[in-house]
């Protein structure tokens, strides 16, 4: 890639080094993150983690057979 696009490789090296802003939280249970991880719906089951804001600690996992009812996703 260097030698057929050298100015694209430039502009992603220097987009790796920026940085991002303070991520503030007033406190603990403001802000809750979560996230599913689909990669192992071929075997039947799906992960949501919930992560607090502020601590950034583990709240809650949640380990389901199917995410496309909305009986896993309102749980």
């Amino acid at each position: 890639m260097k030698e057929i696009d050298p100015i694209g490789v430039e502009a992603r090296r220097l987009a790796l080094a920026r940085q991002r802003g303070k991520y503030l939280v007033k406190g603990p249970g403001r802000i809750m993150s979560v996230d599913g991880y689909d990669k192992l719906k071929p075997f039947g089951f799906e992960i949501y983690g919930f992560i607090d804001g502020y601590s950034r600690c583990i709240m809650q996992l949640y380990i389901g057979v199917d995410n496309q009812t909305a009986v896993s996703v309102n749980k």
